[in-house]
C-alpha cells in the first residue's frame, strides 16, 4: 500500500503542510491533520533546539575555562615583560657606569676594545631574556587569537538556533554570556598587544649597543674630557717606552707631568701613573729648549718634572 506524506519538517525547524494533498480531504479532517502536524513536528523541533543548545552550552563552558587559562597566561607574560624592561634599565645603568668609570690608557684602540667588551656582555645578557619573552608572547598571542575566533564561531551557532518559547530564555542567556566573554577576550588581546609595543623599546636599550645615544655618549665621554683638559698642555700623548702621558707642562721652575682620570679612580691613582713616566720624560726632553730654559735641574743636569694627578667628574647613567 502506498503511504501519502501530508506534512514534513523543514530544515529550519518549521512545518511544511502539503496543501494539494489536503485538498482531497474533508475540511474537518484537514484541520485535524494540520494541527497534528504542527504538534508533532513542533515538539520535535523544540527537542532538537534544546539538544543543540545544551551542546553549545558545553562548548561554552570549555571555552570559558580556556579564557581563564589565557587570562592567567597574559598576566604571567605581562609580569615577565615588565621584569625584562626593569632588567634592561638596570643593565643600561651598570653598563654606562662601567664605561664612565673605566681606567684605560688614552689609546683609542684599547678604549674601544674595553667598551666593545662591556657592550657585548651586556647585550648578550639582555638578548637571551628578550628571545625568551618574545617566544612566550608568540605562544600566548596565538592561543588568545584562536580563542577569539572560537568564541565568535560559537556566538554565530547560538544565533542560528530558532527563538522558540522552549529555548528562548536559555538561548538569550547563553548568547549574553558568550558576547561578554568575547569582549573580555578582546580586551585581553589588546592588553597583550599594547604591552608588546612597550616591550619593543628594549630593542633600543642595551641591545641597540653603540647606536643607543646614552651608550654612545658614555663611550665618548672620557675621550672628550681628556681632549678638553689637554687643551692647555704643551705636549700630550708623547709616545714613550713607559706609556703615553696625558699632559706635559714646561712652566718656569714648575715643569710637570699630569695624568687625567675619572673621579671614580681618584687623584692618587692618577699621580701614581704620572710618576711612572718621569724618568722617560726627563731623558726624552733633556735637550728640548723649553726644558732647558724653564725646568729646574737635578745634580746630573737633567730637567726636573713633578708628577701630578687631576680628575674629572665621571659620567653617570
Amino acid at each position: 500500500m502506498t503511504r501519502t506524506v501530508l506534512c514534513r519538517q523543514r530544515r529550519d525547524g518549521g512545518v511544511m503542510v502539503h496543501l494539494h494533498l489536503l485538498s482531497k480531504l474533508k475540511s474537518a479532517v484537514v484541520v485535524v491533520v494540520v494541527v497534528g502536524c504542527v504538534l508533532v513536528f513542533g515538539k520535535l523541533a523544540g527537542a532538537d533546539a534544546r539538544s543543540d543548545l545544551e551542546s553549545l552550552k558545553r562548548d561554552f563552558e570549555r571555552l570559558k575555562s580556556e579564557y581563564d587559562s589565557r587570562k592567567n597566561e597574559v598576566g604571567k607574560y605581562v609580569e615577565n615583560s615588565r621584569s625584562l624592561r626593569a632588567f634592561d634599565k638596570d643593565e643600561m645603568e651598570k653598563l654606562i657606569k662601567a664605561m664612565c668609570g673605566q681606567d684605560v690608557e688614552r689609546d683609542d684602540d684599547e678604549s674601544d676594545r674595553v667598551n666593545k667588551d662591556l657592550r657585548e656582555r651586556a647585550v648578550d645578557t639582555v638578548r637571551r631574556k628578550w628571545d625568551d619573552i618574545t617566544r612566550e608572547w608568540d605562544g600566548v598571542e596565538d592561543r588568545t587569537e584562536r580563542l577569539q575566533n572560537d568564541l565568535k564561531s560559537l556566538r554565530d551557532k547560538v544565533k542560528y538556533i530558532p527563538e522558540e518559547d522552549a529555548v528562548k530564555s536559555d538561548r538569550a542567556s547563553l548568547l549574553d554570556q558568550i558576547v561578554r566573554t568575547i569582549d573580555e577576550t578582546d580586551r585581553l588581546y589588546a592588553k597583550l598587544q599594547d604591552d608588546f609595543r612597550a616591550l619593543s623599546n628594549v630593542k633600543e636599550g642595551v641591545m641597540y649597543g653603540a647606536n643607543n645615544p646614552k651608550i654612545r655618549a658614555a663611550m665618548e665621554y672620557g675621550k672628550r674630557k681628556h681632549v678638553e683638559m689637554q687643551s692647555s698642555c704643551h705636549e700630550k700623548e708623547t709616545v714613550l717606552s713607559s706609556g703615553r702621558p696625558d699632559c706635559i707642562y714646561f712652566l718656569k721652575d714648575d715643569c710637570k707631568v699630569v695624568e687625567f682620570k675619572p673621579s671614580t679612580v681618584g687623584e692618587s691613582a692618577a699621580r701614581s701613573q704620572a710618576e711612572r713616566y718621569l724618568g722617560d720624560v726627563q731623558r726624552y726632553f733633556k735637550e728640548d729648549k723649553r726644558a732647558v730654559e724653564n725646568c729646574r735641574k737635578d745634580s746630573s743636569g737633567l730637567p726636573i718634572f713633578l708628577a701630578e694627578g687631576k680628575t674629572y667628574y665621571a659620567c653617570t647613567p
